[in-house]
């Protein structure tokens, strides 16, 4: 058996020369194109039958669930017929559960079709699948031109059905009124709009319907407002200095007046309450000039005094000696 070397193609003609130089042509047919294309090992799926399996329960379609794994549709197709068999199965079962308080043992499934057929509304899709390890029972209801969808939790064991959103809740219900998808809108009582009527309020009496201009400041230092009518009296009010009504000048004031007070009370050697009485060199006491209690008071309502008043002198009983007290002794009689 010779050896054969392709050495070119040529108008779909494959030219082949032998080890002894002999040379031979061949034609390139498909089968011979198909034969000569290189065989790709398919990729290994990173994503596992299981996985597959569990998006298409949780209601996912086939194209949905290529999209997100990466995977073709074509792979994902062989495993759709048993999940759709599962589903197939639940969804019977949980049409079939008996309703508890409906005339003539009604199922779950007859028992909406008859409440939405009283509504005016229809089920336009049943379906079924799982999410966090509970099969789930939905249905999608038109009423009139509006659409909804209800939901309920299915136990496949016990064969149990429970409402999960409101539109479920509402057919869920035995009673007629209260078990309708839409409930009717409540009508509400127009209101009257609300206006200003000045009619509402009495005039003001005659002598408080108008007040005259402020007049100038008097030399008293009050200034004068007069009202209307024979009987309104005038009302003096204490004036007010225009000079003093900046923010500088009644900071500037208020620092004046506490410095006059911190003056009067550093004036007189005392705690406030309380004289401190200061000794001579022999142990006996001085008679200080003490200041009144209420001249720091006076000097604080007042705006022209700038020195505290003092009280006159008053004689007070000689205290007795710290000798007189612990020897009951005057040094004097050493």
């Amino acid at each position: 058996m010779e050896k054969l070397t392709i050495i070119g193609i040529d108008a779909g003609v494959i030219s082949a020369v032998s080890d002894s130089g002999q040379l031979y042509t061949m034609e390139l047919t498909d089968d011979v194109r198909a034969a000569l294309k290189p065989r790709i090992a398919p990729a290994t799926s990173s994503v596992s039958p299981r996985e597959l399996q569990a998006l298409l329960r949780s209601g996912l379609s086939v194209a949905e669930v290529a999209e997100r794994t990466g995977e073709s549709v074509a792979h994902v197709e062989r495993y759709e017929g048993p999940v759709l068999a599962e589903l197939g199965f639940v969804l019977e079962r949980a049409q079939a559960v008996t309703v508890q308080g409906m005339a003539d043992g009604m199922t779950f499934r007859e028992a909406l079709e008859h409440k939405l057929a009283e509504q005016g509304g229809e089920i336009v899709r049943w379906q079924s699948y799982r999410l966090d390890d509970e099969w789930v029972i939905a249905i999608s209801v038109l009423v009139g031109d509006v659409a909804d969808e209800a939901t309920w939790t299915f136990d496949s064991r016990k064969l149990t059905l429970h409402p999960t959103n409101t539109a479920a809740v509402r057919l869920s219900k035995a009673n007629a009124s209260d078990s309708s998808l839409f409930p009717p809108l409540r009508v509400v009582a127009e209101t009257e709009p609300i206006r200003f009527d000045s009619g509402q309020f009495e005039p003001l009496p005659a002598h408080l319907s108008a007040v005259s201009p402020v007049t100038a400041p008097s030399d008293t230092g009050t200034t004068v407002i007069h009202t209307s009518g024979t009987t309104a009296e005038a009302a003096e009010l204490p004036f007010v200095d225009p000079e003093l009504t900046a923010p500088a000048d009644l900071l500037e004031e208020l620092q004046r007046r506490r410095g006059e007070r911190a003056n009067a009370m550093s004036s007189h050697p005392s705690t406030g309450s309380i004289p401190i009485i200061a000794l001579d060199d022999a142990g006996n006491p001085i008679d200080p000039t003490p200041t009144a209690p209420h001249a720091a008071r006076e000097s604080d309502d007042s705006f022209t005094d700038s020195t505290p008043s003092r009280s006159h002198k008053r004689t007070r009983p000689n205290m007795p000696s710290w000798d007189e007290i612990v020897f009951g002794t005057r040094p004097e009689d050493d």
